[in-house]
């Protein structure tokens, strides 16, 4: 493991440790953020059934975003606790992929998406323009 993965972990584990257990109060909370997100975006409640969402972070958005009942959902973070509950929305869930790695590596293997949700994450990136190249090359025309 690079030094740089080893600080992320250090200094996150317990800022996130929440985020990472989907309790229904995370889940509460993370659906008012995106309901109010998705707002802002004018995305009607009727048009939520054709996103392509691609979230970056803990996976509390991604999990979210699967009970809103979006097309489908794919999540990548760099922590392998994100690992546990995501195995059990896969199961339960044929629309929803993950992956743990490093959102920042160039030419990431990710699906095509129509809505892309970064909450609190992208001042994180040690890479924000392989970032970006991944954002860019994946995105569909009139990507949100």
């Amino acid at each position: 493991m690079t030094t740089e993965k080893k600080n992320f972990y250090k200094t996150y584990k317990e800022i996130y440790h929440n985020r990472y257990v989907y309790s229904e109060n995370e889940k509460n909370d993370a659906q008012y953020l995106i309901k109010k997100n998705l707002k802002e975006c004018n995305v009607k409640k009727k048009d939520i059934k054709n996103l392509k969402v691609l979230n970056v972070g803990t996976g509390r958005e991604s999990f979210a975003f699967i009970d809103l009942k979006v097309k489908k959902c794919e999540l990548v973070d760099l922590s392998k606790k994100t690992r546990i509950n995501a195995r059990k929305f896969k199961k339960k869930n044929q629309n929803f992929h993950f992956q743990i790695g490093d959102f920042c590596k160039k030419n990431l293997k990710i699906k095509k998406f129509n809505f892309l949700y970064l909450n609190g994450v992208f001042h994180h990136f040690h890479n924000p323009k392989n970032a970006l190249v991944n954002i860019l090359k994946n995105s569909e025309k009139k990507s949100k």
